[in-house]
């Protein structure tokens, strides 16, 4: 959803990557971002973005990939956080992983660590 209101840009493109096309062996052994070798789909793409938007939750994603893990992902790094407090709404995220957080709640006070959103359509 996030995706959808951000991918028309002229000033950078974005790729879609779900958790279950990133090569989390390669990973964990390597610390560096690889897509799986599966049939037809390409491995050659970039390894190196500029940013990354992630939608990490804690209890779905730690068990494949560890909020460790994160700092390991080079570029600028940005959660999606749904569940917000109204006077902390980056308060159930690991803040320390990521350099800033896309809130989704166009009411949140931005800060330099705090980007409020639109909810998606």
């Amino acid at each position: 959803m996030v995706f959808d209101c951000l991918r028309d840009s002229s000033q950078y493109s974005l790729d879609y990557i779900t958790l279950d096309e990133i090569d989390l062996e390669y990973f964990a052994k390597h610390s560096k971002f690889r897509l799986k070798k599966v049939l037809k789909v390409p491995t050659d793409g970039p390894s190196e973005y500029d940013f990354w938007i992630v939608n990490y939750h804690p209890y779905t994603m730690a068990p494949h990939f560890p909020a460790e893990w994160l700092r390991h992902l080079p570029g600028k790094r940005f959660a999606i956080v749904l569940e917000v407090e109204p006077d902390d709404p980056i308060k159930h995220v690991r803040t320390a992983d990521f350099d800033n957080h896309i809130v989704l709640d166009p009411s949140a006070t931005r800060t330099d660590r705090v980007t409020p959103f639109p909810p998606p359509p």
